[in-house]
């Protein structure tokens, strides 16, 4: 979002607007793809993911597309908690497999783990899921010309600035 704020910018395309460019991510998007009827609003009967983040400004919107990885105090997937402040996460964390992170400075939970003893890759952690696609990308496991050397380019989940 911050890119096509950039680009509208610098393009001199007044209408591309913060606030049309959340649109364009919530409702516009779910027109687009043809799911208006399921997603997309904040109403009842609708599946929703909801992010809360805690920069204000004078213009909401503004706030949101200049906000950071430490900015996001909650996300919630259907209605339950899979990421935010560790001070949330006994009312709203989805299970009681969490993982806390560092997020520069600020303590985060992060639920990705349905159970230890799960099975079907639902007792995965969030660094053997970051493993796997470091592996990916470099192509270990796979023959030698399918090695790709790229897993340098997974970016964290936070860059510290």
């Amino acid at each position: 979002m911050r890119f096509a704020r950039s680009y509208g910018v610098t393009q001199g395309i007044p209408e591309l607007t913060s606030q049309k460019i959340w649109e364009m991510s919530t409702w516009m998007a779910a027109e687009v793809v043809g799911l208006q009827v399921h997603v997309g609003r904040l109403e009842a009967g609708y599946k929703a993911d909801i992010a809360v983040f805690g920069r204000t400004g004078t213009n909401p919107y503004d706030a949101l597309i200049d906000s950071t990885a430490t900015d996001v105090r909650l996300v919630l997937i259907n209605g339950v908690g899979f990421y935010g402040d560790t001070n949330l996460q006994a009312a709203t964390a989805r299970n009681t497999y969490c993982e806390n992170l560092d997020g520069c400075s600020v303590d985060k939970y992060l639920c990705v783990q349905d159970s230890p003893d799960g099975i079907n890759r639902t007792n995965e952690t969030y660094v053997d899921i970051h493993t796997q696609l470091y592996n990916i990308l470099e192509g270990i496991g796979y023959p030698a010309d399918e090695q790709y050397g790229r897993g340098d380019e997974l970016l964290p989940l936070f860059t510290c600035q």
